[in-house]
């Protein structure tokens, strides 16, 4: 049998890791939040408590992406969410549920 010692070594962690694990005070937050991730990011779209756009919005965006220079931001703008999110819609990362 491994001593805390020997499996702190073994894992290159500290001793209080180690005994923050055997008396299931670490990984067990970790549980409830990948819960809680899970039930808040699993719903697409406007179902998506943290969604900023609804459904009539990113068909208005996904209609107006032409290629010109600069849409992205000027899109961004006029709806109010950062020019990544328009760039994640058109490439379907993101609300790539919508048609």
């Amino acid at each position: 049998m491994c001593t805390a010692a020997d499996l702190a070594v073994r894992f290159n962690v500290s001793i209080a890791t180690i005994d923050r694990l055997v008396n299931a005070k670490t990984y067990q937050n970790r549980q409830y939040n990948a819960v809680e991730l899970e039930r808040r990011f699993t719903r697409k779209g406007e179902k998506n408590n943290m969604h900023k756009l609804t459904n009539k919005q990113v068909r208005k965006i996904k209609k107006s992406l032409c290629g010109k220079r600069g849409e992205l931001t000027e899109l961004g703008k006029q709806f109010n969410v950062a020019r990544n999110t328009i760039a994640d819609i058109r490439n379907g990362s993101t609300w790539g549920h919508i048609v």
